[in-house]
């Protein structure tokens, strides 16, 4: 099975560190999310492990925001212009600012769900991390 286009232009170099695995192989833990937010300032995206909750009051106290869930219309925009019917946790498919759960940076590989075709790609954490900077 083939990367979509869209992922491989956001994994960039970093693809060739990506091997893909069945979903239900992945390491619950180490499975990402990305969850877009918005406020009258702007787009933001937040990267999380799967099943952690964001403290979104915290992180509008942090940020100085007033984030709210980015309403299901304008998300599946977002999933449209990148060409994918479920967005990975890949920054760069987005390009709007992101915040990365501190909790991610202390994981040894992550994984990506790639929804539709029931399959994550699975990298090492510190590639991920190339891409989050």
């Amino acid at each position: 099975m083939e990367l979509p286009v869209a992922v491989q232009q956001a994994l960039g170099e970093t693809a060739a560190g990506v091997s893909l695995r069945d979903a239900g192989q992945a390491s619950r833990k180490e499975l990402l999310r990305m969850v877009l937010l918005s406020d009258e300032q702007g787009n933001l995206q937040v990267i999380c492990r799967r099943d952690d909750l964001i403290d979104l009051e915290q992180l509008n106290k942090q940020l100085g925001r007033d984030l709210r869930l980015m309403k299901r219309r304008e998300q599946l925009r977002v999933r449209e212009r990148a060409g994918l019917k479920a967005l990975p946790a890949l920054p760069s498919l987005t390009g709007w600012p992101t915040v990365v759960d501190d909790r991610v940076d202390d994981l040894p590989a992550v994984a990506l769900e790639l929804g539709e075709q029931n399959l994550a790609m699975v990298m090492p954490a510190e590639d991920f991390r190339a891409l989050t900077t």
